[in-house]
């Protein structure tokens, strides 16, 4: 019987975004149903049934929210150059590699979301405050509603600071990679970031930190777990969410143990 592991922690700070069960997000939407942040990706993840959905945000040159990961556009579309240097009408006509998708604005995911789902926004971002990007997705968070809907996470933790500062409602998430080489520096940072939860790589999801970081009552993201054996780990020892490219796996471990 696969169930996750309950405690007594205060939760205040991350209610009601995390459940009582673990959360399985979709890595740049159902990427292997279409491209990686693109309409058709979340439109499939919806279809799956998939508790959230993970994506990456900058602006362009006339300031629009878009949804893509790269500063460059080369992997992803049949363009070039970067993000930040065109105009939301030129990003408008390039394509997705092997589709007719188009690079999707925030907006149009919230629209498409309509709130059904969470929603974890990654803000890519260098911290400088010039582009105002925190601002116009904490903007874009409020006219849809999403307070209580969106995470809001980056590897930056001035951004995180930035976050809070303009509203500190929206739960954030501060991000660390496999390359981070400072250990046990992970809570005093995101205390540091102002984080109501970290957001970590898999390798660095120790059990005993992991254990210390529920205890502490911080919400507890883990990316990209795309292995079964390790997603059911995970559970186990009762992380708050999962980020993966295989959503579809997730959710068939996730559905088995809501029926034992």
């Amino acid at each position: 019987m696969l169930k996750r592991k309950t405690r007594a922690v205060d939760r205040s700070r991350v209610e009601p975004i995390f459940g009582s069960r673990t959360l399985n997000f979709a890595h740049r939407g159902f990427t292997r149903a279409a491209p990686e942040n693109s309409l058709a990706a979340f439109r499939a993840a919806l279809e799956l049934g998939v508790d959230g959905l993970e994506l990456d945000v900058r602006t362009c040159k006339t300031g629009e929210v878009v949804v893509f990961h790269d500063p460059t556009l080369a992997r992803m579309t049949n363009g070039r150059g970067f993000v930040k240097n065109k105009s939301l009408a030129e990003l408008r006509e390039l394509v997705l590699k092997d589709s007719q998708e188009r690079i999707p604005t925030l907006e149009e995911v919230f629209e498409l979301t309509e709130g059904r789902v969470l929603v974890n926004v990654e803000i890519k971002t260098n911290g400088l405050p010039k582009n105002h990007l925190e601002q116009k997705v904490v903007d874009l968070v409020r006219r849809y509603g999403l307070e209580k809907r969106v995470i809001v996470s980056s590897f930056n933790p001035i951004v995180i600071r930035r976050i809070r500062k303009i509203d500190d409602g929206i739960v954030t998430g501060y991000l660390i990679d496999k390359n981070f080489t400072v250990r046990n520096s992970e809570i005093p940072l995101s205390r540091f970031a102002g984080a109501h939860a970290l957001h970590l790589e898999q390798s660095l999801a120790r059990p005993k930190l992991v254990r210390k970081i529920l205890d502490l009552g911080l919400g507890l993201v883990v990316w990209s777990v795309n292995q079964p054996e390790k997603m059911k780990a995970f559970i186990e020892l009762g992380v708050h969410a999962i980020i993966t490219d295989r959503p579809e796996e997730l959710q068939k471990l996730l559905r088995e143990g809501d029926e034992s």
